[in-house]
């Protein structure tokens, strides 16, 4: 897998090479920020969670920098 930016990261909690990830892939989640997943994703993750069969893989978009830090998202 060849990725865009040479910041960018890949993960398999596991250790399992990255093309066998993959492919066994049952469940696939898309978001913009790492925390977006763990509430739009959620049915996903839980289907797969435990399970050998089933496996869930996120892609996320961004690392959220430059998202607003002042008023009320400060917190």
């Amino acid at each position: 897998m060849k990725l865009s930016k040479s910041t960018s990261e890949i993960y398999v909690p596991d250790g399992t090479d990255i093309d066998k990830a993959l492919e066994r892939t049952t469940h696939l989640g898309i978001g913009a920020h790492p925390d977006d997943l763990e509430i739009m994703c959620y049915a996903g993750i839980y289907k797969c969670f435990g399970r050998n069969d089933k496996y869930f893989t996120d892609v996320v978009a961004t690392n959220g920098a430059g998202s607003p830090r002042a008023g009320i998202y400060a917190n």
